[in-house]
């Protein structure tokens, strides 16, 4: 087992790191879930936990794409080489399928973290309304506010 080329071995540790991340990824991407009521109850915190798990999503992805893409390598390098004495394969359907699985995970994880957005601040300034006072000390103060006009495309009769 640990007579294995080097590509081998290290395809084999890029895989289990891409279980790994996306084994992380899914606990936070649960945690983040607006629906539940485990871990943090405010919404940034949860916000903060699906975006977190969809980078990881995303870098799991990326490890089982090159994890794949070197083996579908070196296996097309070692079947037009001539001077290659071992067994040649070819690709096959799994190459395939991970390939397609690493698509869907990235996919997986940029929709996730794309779909947190983050919450408008609202503005508690006092400057919504302005004061104007009258010209002579009987007549009363007037507010109007400025930060509204009110356009009306329907005529009235």
């Amino acid at each position: 087992m640990l007579a294995l080329p080097v590509h081998i071995q290290a395809c084999r540790a890029l895989m289990i790191a891409s279980i790994l991340l996306g084994f992380i990824a899914s606990v936070l991407a649960l945690l983040g879930l607006k629906c539940t009521n485990i871990g943090l109850s405010d919404e940034d915190g949860k916000m903060k936990f699906t975006v977190t798990g969809g980078f990881l999503f995303i870098l799991g992805g990326l490890c089982s794409m090159v994890a794949i893409s070197w083996y579908a390598a070196m296996i097309t390098a070692q079947f037009f080489d001539p001077l290659y004495a071992g067994t040649k394969y070819e690709l096959g359907e799994a190459l395939y399928l991970g390939w397609a699985g690493s698509v869907l995970y990235m996919l997986g994880g940029i929709l996730l973290t794309c779909s947190c957005k983050g919450r408008k601040k609202q503005d508690y300034s006092t400057s919504k309304y302005a004061y104007s006072a009258g010209r002579a000390a009987h007549q009363q103060h007037i507010y109007t506010k400025d930060s509204e006009t009110i356009i009306s495309n329907k005529e009235y009769v």
